[in-house]
């Protein structure tokens, strides 16, 4: 499932709403940015191009 905006437990709600019951969420990526193999508590730096690409989401000039 892809969310593009979220309130807070909106998975869990429309879930919840066809009769399941979420168990564990997993955050695949943010924005244009996708996570890949990080673990909890990972972190990467993030590419020149992820990084203009936010920039151009949000209205700066890359």
């Amino acid at each position: 499932m892809t969310i593009t905006q979220g309130v807070t437990r909106q998975v869990r709600k429309m879930v919840e709403a066809v009769g399941y019951r979420v168990v564990h969420l997993i955050r695949t990526g943010f924005g244009t940015i996708e996570l890949g193999d990080l673990k909890v508590g990972e972190y990467r730096f993030l590419e020149t191009e992820e990084v203009n690409k936010m920039k151009k989401l949000v209205g700066l000039n890359p």
